[in-house]
C-alpha cells in the first residue's frame, strides 16, 4: 500500500522502483499485463481500510469508512484527515483529525457541514491494545461518551480510498456522470467561508473505481459521459486508478472537463481514457494553459523519495504507465507519459498548453 506524503493537497501513490543506476536508453515497454485477477487482488488488499476505524458516539456505532481525504487549512497551515463514517442503520458523520507528522493533536466531529463536538485525541489520551489505538472519554461540548478505535498501521492509508463523488444526471442523449468533492460543503463552511481562490481538490482511489463500476453496470445501454465538474486533484492510488481508466475505455465512455472542472495528475490519466475527450474552457479569453484545467507532473516513490526519472524504465511502475497510456493514446501514449515525467517534478505542476494537447492528441475538442 502507498505511504502518504505531506503536503497532501496532492497525494501520490507509492510506486516502488529498483535498479536506479541502470542506463535508461530505451523508453519503457508497454508490456504490463492488466487483468481481472490482479484487479480483484488489489481491491481485496484495500478492503481492510474500510473497517479499520470504529467510532461509538451518541449511542450510534459507526463502523464503515466511506470517503477520506486530507485537507490543509492554508491560513493556519494545519492539516486535517477527514474521515466520512457510516453506521449500519445509515447514519453518517465526519471525523476531522488534526495532526502533525502523523502525531494526532485533536479531533472534531461534523454532521454535514456543521461542527457539533470535539475531543482530545492526543497521545496523552491514547490507549494501545495489540495493534489498535483506542480513545475512550467524554467529548468537550456535549459531554457525550465516545469510543474511537483504529488499527494504528492503517490510519495513514485511510485517505488513499478517495473523496470524489460520481453522480448520474440523465439528459436526452444519455447519462452524464458528474464528479464532485464529498467534503466540499464541510470545507467551505468551516475553513473557506469567503470566496476561495484555490478550492480544495478531491482525490481518486478505490471508491472511485467502485462507484464508477456501479454506475456503468446500472446504465448498461445508455451513452455515458464522465464530466470532471470540480477540481479533481489526482490519484491517491495509481494502481487502482489505472483500472478505473481501463473501465472508462472498455465501456466506451466519453470524458469532459467542464468549465467549472479541472484535472490534475491521476485525474488527467482518467481524462485520457475517454473515447472522445472534450475540454470546455473556463475563460475563453485566456489561453488553454492560463486556464489551468489540465495538469501533469512526474511521480515519486513514497518510501525512498526518488523521482520517477531516477528509476529504471524496466521497473513495473514505468511499464504499467506506458502500457496504460499506449492503450489510451496509441502511438502518442509513451511520448505523452515521458512528457509528464519531465514536465514538472513530483511536488510541482505543469498546466498543459493547446499545442501540447494537440501534439499528444490529448483532446478531441476544445471549446
Amino acid at each position: 500500500m502507498p505511504r502518504l506524503i505531506l503536503p497532501l493537497l496532492l497525494v501520490f501513490s507509492s510506486l516502488l522502483g529498483c535498479n536506479a543506476d541502470q542506463p535508461r536508453v530505451q523508453p519503457p515497454l508497454a508490456n504490463f499485463a492488466f487483468n481481472q485477477e490482479k484487479l480483484e487482488a488489489l481491491i481485496q488488499e484495500r478492503e481492510p481500510i474500510f473497517s479499520s476505524i470504529q467510532l461509538e458516539y451518541q449511542h450510534t456505532h459507526y463502523d464503515r469508512l466511506e470517503y477520506a481525504d486530507i485537507f490543509v487549512d492554508t491560513q493556519k497551515q494545519i492539516p486535517y484527515l477527514l474521515l466520512a463514517l457510516s453506521s449500519e442503520k445509515g447514519h453518517s458523520l465526519t471525523l476531522g483529525i488534526k495532526f502533525d507528522e502523523w502525531q494526532l493533536l485533536d479531533c472534531q466531529i461534523f454532521s454535514g457541514p456543521h461542527r457539533i463536538d470535539s475531543f482530545d485525541c492526543s497521545d496523552a489520551k491514547r490507549l494501545t491494545q495489540d495493534d489498535k489505538s483506542i480513545f475512550e472519554l467524554r467529548t468537550r461540548e456535549k459531554q457525550q461518551y465516545l469510543r474511537l478505535s483504529f488499527v494504528s498501521d492503517w490510519l495513514e492509508y485511510a485517505s488513499s480510498i478517495g473523496s470524489t463523488l460520481f453522480s448520474p444526471r440523465e439528459n436526452d442523449t444519455g447519462i452524464e456522470i458528474l464528479t464532485s468533492n464529498y467534503f466540499e460543503p464541510l470545507i467551505n463552511n468551516q475553513w473557506c467561508t469567503a470566496d476561495c481562490d484555490n478550492p480544495a481538490s478531491s482525490t481518486l482511489g478505490v471508491t472511485s473505481y467502485q462507484a464508477l463500476k456501479r454506475l456503468v453496470d446500472h446504465y448498461p445501454k445508455r451513452k455515458k459521459v464522465l464530466v470532471f465538474d470540480n477540481f479533481v486533484g489526482g490519484s491517491a492510488d495509481d494502481e487502482i486508478n489505472m483500472y478505473t481508466g481501463l473501465l472508462i475505455r472498455e465501456q466506451g465512455l466519453d470524458t469532459k472537463v467542464s468549465r467549472s472542472g479541472r484535472v490534475f495528475s491521476g485525474a488527467t490519466d482518467l481524462f485520457t481514457a475517454g473515447v472522445r475527450r472534450t475540454l470546455e474552457l473556463q475563460d475563453s479569453t485566456l489561453s488553454v494553459a492560463r486556464n489551468q484545467q489540465v495538469g501533469v507532473h512526474s511521480w515519486s516513490d513514497g518510501e525512498l523519495g526518488r523521482d520517477a526519472t531516477e528509476i529504471s524504465y524496466s521497473d513495473a511502475a514505468h511499464r504499467s504507465q506506458a502500457t496504460y497510456f499506449s492503450r489510451m493514446l496509441g502511438k502518442q501514449g509513451i511520448p505523452f507519459y515521458l512528457f509528464t515525467l519531465t514536465s514538472a517534478p513530483s511536488e510541482g505542476a505543469h498546466w498543459m498548453t493547446q499545442k501540447e494537447m494537440a501534439r499528444y492528441r490529448l483532446t478531441t475538442e476544445i471549446r
